[in-house]
């Protein structure tokens, strides 16, 4: 048998102590302080979000946070949306009379961010006295937080369910 050589085993040697090295390094608690913050203000704010409580959520959001949702691009337009007070704008307009209920399914709260997958329940008036109803929308919540509060909120849907019912109509 070969022994490896002297290269070989300081590389195997640096490899065998890194995990132990990594777990002790100030990354390691700036990434654990910063999920334990997302999963925090990631589980308020969502709370908010689907309670429409915009005041709430406003008092989480940085300055300059945006809002997008791509998955609405052919439907609702998805643009992206920057800034606290245009975010507030949107929210308050372009979200009024809707009603929302949400069941999850899978949340990661990884160092800055908080992704919480769920189903999604709501519904909207037409503006014509009727309301259409999304029933149990694939979802997903992408929040970015940073310093305690959310910078960058991304919703992904699935409106399959919400155009099946405005057809159904």
């Amino acid at each position: 048998m070969r022994r490896p050589s002297t290269p070989t085993l300081l590389v195997l040697l640096a490899l065998a102590c890194a995990p132990p090295l990594i777990a002790q390094s100030p990354g390691a608690s700036a990434y654990l302080e910063a999920s334990d913050s997302s999963r925090t203000v990631g589980q308020e704010y969502l709370q908010a979000y689907i309670a429409l409580d915009w005041d709430r959520i406003e008092s989480m959001l940085g300055d300059a946070a945006s809002f997008q949702d791509p998955t609405a691009e052919l439907i609702f337009g998805g643009k992206l949306v920057s800034g606290r007070d245009n975010m507030m704008a949107k929210f308050r307009t372009g979200y009024a009379g809707i009603q929302m209920s949400f069941v999850e399914t899978r949340a990661v709260y990884s160092g800055h961010y908080a992704i919480i997958e769920g189903l999604l329940t709501w519904s909207a008036p037409l503006g014509d006295g009727r309301r259409v109803t999304a029933k149990d929308s694939p979802f997903v919540l992408i929040l970015r937080i940073e310093g305690g509060l959310v910078v960058e909120h991304r919703d992904y849907a699935d409106y399959h369910p919400f155009i099946t019912a405005m057809r159904a109509m």
